[in-house]
């Protein structure tokens, strides 16, 4: 009767583990598919080096403010080159820079609203 009994367990215990083999083989393939269609560029990284050649700034006019002369309303400036972003900052009180624009070729125009009296000197930035 043993040999029966333990026959039988047996058998259910094959049984079991083919069972079990059977969904693990499943469940590993489909997660594998699931996986599979996910694709990414792998990042970049690194750096570089190269020269920075700069800008020359010439013919640089302060406009005076119409209802306050004793603040400047814009500075105006030639740079040697064509630029494609320029900011500018008179340093004194409000030593932040503005947003320029271009008015003719390499003509520039930035709003500035420094106190004239405590402006004491002009930075430019350009980048083409």
């Amino acid at each position: 009767m043993r040999a029966r009994g333990a026959e039988r367990i047996m058998r259910h215990a094959r049984a079991f583990l083919g069972t079990a083999m059977v969904l693990a083989l499943l469940a590993s393939g489909s997660s594998y598919a699931l996986t599979s269609s996910n694709r990414f560029a792998p990042p970049k990284s690194g750096s570089g080096t190269g020269a920075i050649s700069g800008f020359t700034v010439s013919n640089v006019h302060y406009e005076l403010d119409a209802i306050h002369p004793t603040t400047y309303s814009a500075v105006t400036f030639d740079l040697d080159g064509t630029a494609g972003d320029v900011r500018a900052r008179v340093l004194g009180a409000a030593a932040t820079f503005s947003t320029c624009s271009v008015t003719t070729g390499t003509s520039w125009t930035c709003p500035i609203t420094n106190a004239v009296a405590e402006s004491d000197s002009l930075t430019v930035i350009a980048v083409q």
